[in-house]
């Protein structure tokens, strides 16, 4: 591998930017985005970066599992596990008695000017959203249930209408183009 190659690997593996990487790797702005896509093909390269991200993986122990959990733990948080009503109060539980899903689903933790408590738990939508597409929830139709496009019966209805003509002209051209026997 070439040392601009090893380069544009080793830059890559900054933010998986393939353009960027190649303009840091010393590759003109005007050609960047082409030989990005060129050096992306390359086996060499591609299984350079490969091994870089799996070293690293098991450097920080970082792991689809781990991910998956991490989302896991902020998607299925329940308020109710961490505070608790007394005299007509609520009142956060002893810091001490979280257990790490509880404590990792929390983004902010704090008290207010009154002397209050402010508990803010991360959004669960994205988390939500993230493990519905892993576990093949939402089809490639149907990203998500928070206002993505979903298509409707009558949409769908008109793809098949539209296929079937569609299949027909090239039935009907191809006929037309076959010799006469």
């Amino acid at each position: 591998m070439l040392p601009k190659h090893q380069i544009f690997a080793q830059e890559y593996l900054i933010d998986l930017n393939a353009t960027q990487a190649a303009l840091r790797a010393g590759y003109s702005k005007g050609y960047a985005g082409h030989a990005s896509t060129k050096l992306l093909r390359r086996p060499a390269i591609q299984a350079a970066i490969a091994a870089a991200m799996a070293a690293r993986a098991e450097r920080t122990r970082i792991t689809a599992d781990r991910v998956l959990l991490e989302l896991a733990r902020i998607a299925f948080a329940d308020v109710r596990k961490l505070v608790s009503r007394k005299n007509g109060k609520i009142e956060l539980r002893d810091l001490y008695l979280f257990n790490d899903d509880d404590a990792a689903a929390i983004a902010e933790l704090s008290r207010s000017a009154e002397g209050g408590i402010r508990l803010k738990f991360y959004d669960k939508r994205p988390a939500l959203d993230a493990l519905a597409r892993h576990t093949g929830l939402f089809d490639k139709t149907e990203t998500t249930p928070y206002g993505a496009d979903i298509r409707t019966e009558a949409q769908t209805r008109a793809r098949a209408a539209l296929k079937e003509r569609i299949e027909k002209i090239i039935k009907e051209q191809g006929a037309e183009e076959k010799p006469a026997e």
